[in-house]
């Protein structure tokens, strides 16, 4: 864990809303807390946790928070060396949506159904996101996707931020 923001400690976008900041502190916590854990730096992981957690799940420190992050030359630098490392073709965000387009929502409108259902889990498997549930769910119940696919998401069930959470949307 050596992010360098309590965003990246979280695993969750800088525009996460206060659930699922929530939910993914709760899911990382889990995995990291000292009891629990095997990890020899579980103590400083789970510090760290609680800290990022302390901070954005409180609107005030938030607030100040993403002041300081906006004049941090630190933080610009970071954000070009992601683009320039990863993807020049916009944020993870971004690629998600792509994704939802490209593998599920065209193929269900070639197949002229009029549903299609996705599982949160199996986004963050075919694209390699490891333990980042809580910023695809974001992403699959968000009114971007929504806009820019053409879409409406008449049904989500299972937990907030899960491996389970399914996302039905009519084409």
């Amino acid at each position: 864990m050596n992010e360098s923001t309590y965003y990246d400690i979280l695993q969750v976008t800088s525009d996460a809303d206060a659930e699922t900041i929530t939910a993914a502190f709760h899911s990382l916590i889990k995995r990291h807390h000292p009891d629990v854990s095997t990890n020899l730096n579980a103590n400083e992981i789970s510090q760290k946790l609680n800290q990022a957690y302390d901070i954005l799940s409180d609107p005030m420190k938030r607030t100040k928070y993403d002041g300081e992050l906006r004049r941090t030359p630190q933080r610009e630098r970071n954000d070009t060396h992601r683009k320039a490392a990863g993807s020049s073709s916009g944020s993870q965000a971004d690629s998600i949506r792509r994704h939802v387009m490209r593998r599920y929502i065209l193929p269900g409108r070639e197949r002229e159904v009029a549903e299609i259902t996705i599982r949160a889990a199996n986004i963050c498997d075919a694209m390699g996101l490891g333990q980042r549930l809580p910023n695809v769910c974001q992403v699959l119940g968000g009114q971007k996707l929504q806009a820019e696919a053409g879409v409406r998401l008449i049904r989500r069930s299972g937990p907030k931020a899960s491996a389970t959470s399914t996302f039905t949307f009519r084409l």
